[in-house]
């Protein structure tokens, strides 16, 4: 659309995260730690000057162009003024934002000994997860109608959440020799 000026994507985006914790002693041998997150970020992108595909049967048809139409005329030499180049275009907006939940904690200490060995080192914990996201298109973008676009660009709506519990366990069992185990359920 050279008559009409480049296609172009007004874009912000905006975000913030929010992280808070806790940790310390709850004896000599034991400690805790927990925390919680929150991250969120918002999207708009207005998009302009690009065809718009209902508007273009009527004006480069001449049988079809009466009225208040003017005739956006391919065909001949010189024939797309920028005036009919500017009736043909339209504007598209999508906006989107996700956002990020996470809560965390987790407990850490030392177990019975074996033999003269180190004490067992142990730790358990639980972890909650939850992601969200959401994009709403306009009805040009919904729909398809920007010519420039690649297609329909649907609006979505979808998350999850996820809870973890976890354990570890540092097990030494002779002078150089230590057993590493670890289980963790996720739901």
């Amino acid at each position: 659309n050279v008559e009409g000026g480049p296609r172009s994507n007004n874009f912000t985006n905006d975000g913030f995260r929010l992280a808070v914790g806790s940790k310390g002693k709850i004896n000599d041998d034991w400690s805790y730690d927990v925390s919680y997150l929150y991250a969120q970020t918002r999207q708009t992108s207005t998009y302009i000057n690009d065809f718009f595909a209902p508007a273009i049967a009527e004006a480069i048809d001449p049988d079809l162009c009466t009225g208040d139409c003017v005739l956006y005329d391919v065909f001949t030499p010189n024939g797309v003024t920028a005036e009919s180049a500017n009736r043909l275009t339209g504007t598209g907006m999508l906006q989107a934002q996700s956002s990020t939940e996470v809560i965390n904690g987790f407990v850490t200490g030392d177990l019975m000994s074996i033999g003269n060995a180190e004490p067992i080192k142990v730790v358990v914990g639980y972890e909650w997860r939850g992601e969200n996201f959401r994009r709403t298109s306009d009805t040009v973008f919904e729909e398809g109608q920007l010519l420039g676009q690649g297609g329909p660009t649907r609006s979505l709506l979808g998350g999850f959440n996820v809870s973890e519990f976890f354990a570890e366990a540092n097990i030494p069992l002779m002078e150089g020799l230590v057993a590493d185990v670890a289980y963790r359920y996720s739901d």
